[in-house]
């Protein structure tokens, strides 16, 4: 069942600009597609909560920084955005093993092409292809 979930962008940590351009030989093999994105997330902060349990492409750990030497997994799910009344643009749901955003239902972290207008504060929504809705009480 497809889903548009309303939002807006919000600011990060400013650390994802950094991460994401040191992983992104690495993710390379499995999402061919982050060489036509921006280096970096765009964070939009969720008017409902959202969690993934189970992403499109998940990656296995990655030894991409000498602070996991374990590696981190990634997983990365299609989906599209759409800047206040503009056209929707093929994005994906980006979530490392490790974010600090990880656990955080009401931010998610979005990567796609580069995007004209991107600003704090500006309304957004990120559709959703599958979604199955879930009761939590």
């Amino acid at each position: 069942m497809p889903i548009a979930i309303a939002g807006k962008i919000t600011s990060g940590l400013g650390a994802a600009t950094g991460t994401v351009g040191m992983q992104r030989d690495l993710l390379r093999p499995y999402f061919p597609q982050i060489d036509t994105c921006q280096i970096g997330t765009i964070n939009v902060d969720l008017w409902m909560p959202l969690q993934v349990h189970l992403p499109d492409i998940v990656t296995p750990p990655l030894q991409w920084h000498p602070s996991h030497p374990a590696g981190e997994r990634f997983g990365i799910t299609r989906v599209e955005i759409e800047l206040s009344g503009e056209a929707r643009q093929e994005a994906w749901l980006y979530t490392p093993e490790h974010s600090p955003h990880r656990f955080n239902s009401y931010l998610a972290e979005i990567i796609a092409e580069p995007l004209v207008g991107i600003h704090v504060g500006r309304p957004c929504k990120i559709h959703i292809d599958r979604f199955v809705p879930v009761i939590v009480i």
